[in-house]
């Protein structure tokens, strides 16, 4: 009997450990509100379960059998929850008033630092220990920061950097990623220091008293909206108020285009590649796409 006993012990302890061997193995249900981390968390394998996502663009849905949480600004959080996600991953600018809210659901939630470079690495080391994946992550950020310390322009250039509508357009200060990235890689971000009304962290509304102010020899435009229509707003508004002379001491900056598919969402690890492309200038591959 006390043989029996202790097989029966014997076989629950084992069944009991193999149990728990396989919980440990099992892929956290990740949903996230931040396109950079689901480009992390793919290279996860088997720690991280991406089971919803937001956009990275607004036009573009998730794809993947992956539940779509509509766009980082606006997420749907009636589908995040019916996901089934236990861990969300969200910015900790733009997505703090949502913590008790998924906290209530009974989600754990994990902030993310978007607005510099260096916030970005550290967030990705943080999320990588957070899903069992630390080593990978590290080697990750450490070949990351090899490459972007790597890139450096010609000379300081002078850049204005700018999210631009047809009728409306933003400085990206140094307080935003792309501000941050362009002082990390040796340009002067002119309006890098500017405050005002930030709708959106970072992101100040250009006035004509700022623009008078600044002699940029490039601008970097984020055009949101038609890529032309966007231009010709901004170089008629120069024009029209007589701007143009005094930001740029007669001779006309440098306007160049971007994408907002890939000017606007932090891409992460792939910062140094968006780096290069900024310091090549228009002609250069969309490398980062």
């Amino acid at each position: 009997m006390v043989r029996i006993v202790t097989r029966i012990a014997v076989l629950l302890w084992c069944a009991a450990a193999a149990q728990a061997v396989a919980a440990s193995h099992t892929a956290v249900r990740v949903a996230t509100l931040c396109p950079l981390v689901t480009d992390a968390l793919a290279t996860a394998g088997e720690q991280a379960e991406i089971v919803a996502s937001v956009r990275r663009s607004p036009t573009t849905p998730v794809s993947g059998g992956i539940a779509d949480l509509g766009t980082p600004h606006t997420p749907n959080l009636e589908v995040l929850v019916a996901s089934g996600a236990r861990l969300v991953v969200a910015d900790r600018s733009m997505h703090a008033p949502l913590v008790p809210r998924l906290e209530s659901q009974g989600l754990e939630v994990v902030l993310v630092d978007t607005s510099s470079v260096d916030g970005t690495f550290a967030s990705l080391l943080a999320l990588g220990e957070r899903v069992g994946a630390g080593a990978d992550y590290a080697k990750s950020v450490a070949g990351a920061r090899e490459s972007l310390d790597a890139v450096k322009p010609r000379r300081p250039e002078r850049v204005l950097a700018l999210l631009g509508m047809p009728t409306s357009f933003f400085v990206m200060t140094s307080r935003s990623w792309q501000g941050d990235l362009l002082a990390r890689i040796g340009f002067e971000n002119v309006a890098g220091s500017v405050v005002g009304e930030e709708r959106i962290p970072g992101f100040v509304p250009l006035s004509d008293e700022i623009l008078a102010g600044l002699a940029p020899e490039r601008v970097l435009l984020v055009a949101h909206g038609d890529p032309e229509a966007v231009r010709t707003a901004f170089e008629r508004r120069l024009q029209d108020r007589g701007l143009l002379r005094a930001t740029s001491g007669g001779v006309p900056p440098r306007i160049e285009i971007l994408s907002p598919d890939r000017f606007l969402s932090n891409p992460g690890i792939a910062l140094p590649e968006l780096a290069r492309d900024i310091v090549a200038g228009p002609s250069a591959p969309a490398s980062a796409q």
